[in-house]
């Protein structure tokens, strides 16, 4: 059984390292050189910077006008909230978060969107991080979304 899980570990980084390879450019994949966010986005499944800097904006402006529907809105469902790493709660559509919105989008969530920018986001293949990673976004079928938040 040990050998399998080494196994099984030995290939998820070998398809990790694979996956980002193919996402970033040769530049990106230079450790000495900075790497710009719009060459590391198809790792998040977003298709290019004019989508996320239109979807970046739309939220920046939902979150500085309290918009709670806008909000709920631009989260791809069902939306799972972590707390200290932890899955403790599940909103299943826009109806259950609206219930719950204070809990969700906290002042903190609000200030990370807020403040973030299209330029500045950190990527990887598990999304693009606002903030401290209280809100993480990706792209599926040519949409952006939230799809997880951390208060």
């Amino acid at each position: 059984m040990r050998a399998i899980s080494c196994f099984l570990g030995a290939v998820g980084v070998m398809m990790s390292a694979a996956v980002a390879a193919w996402a970033q450019s040769p530049e990106c994949a230079a450790q000495s050189a900075p790497c710009h966010v719009a060459d590391r986005i198809g790792m998040a499944g977003i298709d290019s910077m004019a989508d996320l800097e239109a979807f970046i904006g739309r939220l920046r402006a939902a979150a500085g006008s309290d918009d709670h529907a806008a909000l709920a809105a631009t989260v791809r469902y069902p939306l799972t909230i972590y707390e200290n790493g932890t899955a403790v709660r599940t909103y299943a559509d826009s109806a259950a978060l609206l219930a719950d919105f204070g809990a969700v989008f906290t002042p903190g969530v609000t200030r990370a969107i807020i403040a973030s920018d299209a330029d500045t986001l950190f990527v990887n293949d598990e999304g693009a991080m606002m903030g401290n990673g209280e809100v993480w976004i990706d792209g599926w079928s040519g949409t952006i979304g939230i799809k997880a938040i951390n208060p």
